[in-house]
């Protein structure tokens, strides 16, 4: 269905539900329509109406989040960049015998599933600070200890470049509207 065939739609049902909750509130009106339709029959009417408008409404929005059938924009909670971190740090022990691109490839999708749940929010600067976490978690799980100068070995535009390493600053749609114009 097209998004202007749910509005028209809507419009309609929009003026039939107000039409219908008008009869219901006027005795006067009410007494002339009762001859040919019974109240129980409007009655039933408005409901089944306002459940068709609440559909409405979820189709429409979902035709709005171009047809992901994700609608989340809540910002992310404590709790939820808890279980991210926990995510990650599970799979980036340094206990964990993986070769940096083995890495990166197995929590990539960790990273784009996450980021995609909250990237319609005003996330940008919870993204940026857990991208930085990302990387230096990368950077313990190769040198081992904080000290080790792994960054020289592996800096970032390496990792986003040669390893594909995703950027969860880049799921945001605005952003990416930026970056395929520049």
């Amino acid at each position: 269905m097209a998004a202007g065939h749910l509005s028209d739609r809507h419009t309609r049902l929009q003026r039939l539900f107000h039409d219908l909750e008008f009869v219901l509130e006027a005795p006067a009106r009410l007494q002339r329509r009762r001859r040919s339709v019974p109240r129980t029959s409007i009655f039933i009417n408005l409901l089944t109406l306002k459940r068709a408008l609440r559909s409405e409404r979820h189709a429409q929005t979902a035709l709005s989040q171009e047809g992901t059938g994700r609608v989340h924009t809540a910002i992310p909670t404590q709790k939820s960049v808890d279980r991210f971190k926990d995510q990650i740090r599970a799979s980036t022990q340094r206990k964990i015998p993986l070769r940096m691109g083995e890495l990166i490839k197995m929590i990539n999708p960790i990273i784009r599933g996450w980021g995609n749940d909250y990237c319609r929010s005003n996330v940008r600067k919870r993204f940026h600070q857990l991208d930085r976490w990302i990387i230096r978690r990368l950077w313990s799980h190769r040198a081992k200890r904080w000290r080790n100068a792994c960054w020289t070995e592996y800096p970032i535009r390496r990792l986003r470049d040669e390893f594909k390493l995703v950027s969860l600053v880049w799921l945001i749609p605005s952003l990416q509207i930026v970056k395929a114009r520049s």
